[in-house]
């Protein structure tokens, strides 16, 4: 599940890097030349410690706007857990091999996906001898639990409205938690591609139970611009789904796919509907079930046109 989590905001950085940072970091976003954004992909080191070999997670490269204009990097690591021993000395790490290999300014930023933080802070490696701080190396980092929710949900910002599914709320009740996010994404105007990214985020948030998703998909049925994002977010699912099956089998991964969905879906499928899945045979019979999922009011609606 870490390696998911990792993944998935991964993409959601390089899609959304510049409202990532000024969401946590105006004051820096704003003396930033977006035009100019660069990512430099697959930075892999093998110069660490006992000859192991990391990847920095997400490293960019763009312009100031202050004075004279300079060429920077942006480094960003993303953790799943908190790891107060090690992981400091590897961003420490990462910043010089950086800085020695670009010969740039390096602004290095980690963004925890598990609490511990304390929110928005600055965390500092210090190497003392003799009493004299040598060293001393800051990096800036991002708590998610530990921020609030209510202080970026209504943010003009679509990480704003997505990164509040991380945070604590007042609010316990996921399924309002959910539709309030969904709402405002909504009002972003997110292509079908974004709003699968940004929903992926949220669902790893805020993970709702079998009958949570059916309740969610019940609420959403008066609110056409939610639940189309929905049922595109779905149709995602469902592809996924299909993707996995062909390793397994084509038909058993689409048999697999639309009976996670319906059930999903309408809650709960009688033993004959089941039977009637399991029983198609042809692929585009079982395309035709998947297309007719999308939009069915009843289980019984999958087996008409």
């Amino acid at each position: 599940m870490a390696g998911q989590k990792d993944q998935v905001f991964k993409e959601l950085l390089r899609e959304f890097f510049p409202d990532f940072i000024r969401l946590f970091y105006p004051h820096i976003a704003e003396q930033l030349d977006w035009s100019t954004l660069r990512f430099l992909d697959k930075e892999a080191f093998t110069d660490f410690p006992r000859g192991e070999q990391h990847e920095a997670d997400i490293v960019t490269e763009v312009k100031t706007l202050e004075g004279k204009p300079e060429l920077i990097l942006v480094h960003v690591e993303i953790e799943s857990r908190r790891r107060p021993v090690s992981f400091p000395e590897r961003m420490l790490d990462y910043y010089f091999l950086l800085r020695r290999r670009y010969k740039l300014p390096v602004l290095p930023i980690v963004l925890y996906l598990s609490p511990g933080a304390g929110g928005l802070v600055v965390e500092t490696v210090r190497e003392p001898l003799f009493g004299i701080d040598l060293l001393t190396f800051h990096y800036l980092a991002i708590g998610l639990p530990d921020l609030s929710a209510a202080d970026y949900e209504a943010v003009n910002n679509p990480l704003g409205a997505t990164l509040s599914a991380w945070m604590r709320s007042s609010e316990t009740a996921k399924i309002e938690r959910w539709l309030d996010v969904l709402r405002r994404i909504v009002a972003y105007r997110l292509n079908p591609a974004q709003q699968v990214l940004v929903t992926s985020v949220v669902e790893l948030g805020l993970p709702l139970s079998q009958g949570e998703q059916v309740e969610l998909q019940q609420r959403t049925v008066r609110e056409p611009e939610v639940l189309e994002m929905t049922t595109i977010f779905e149709r995602w699912g469902l592809e996924k789904g299909m993707q996995q099956g062909m390793q397994q089998g084509m038909q058993q991964g689409l048999k697999s796919a639309v009976l996670r969905m319906a059930t999903r879906k309408f809650g709960s499928l009688s033993e004959g509907i089941q039977q009637r899945i399991v029983a198609l045979q042809a692929e585009d019979e079982l395309n035709a079930v998947l297309d007719r999922l999308l939009t069915a009011t009843s289980p019984e609606g999958l087996f008409t046109n």
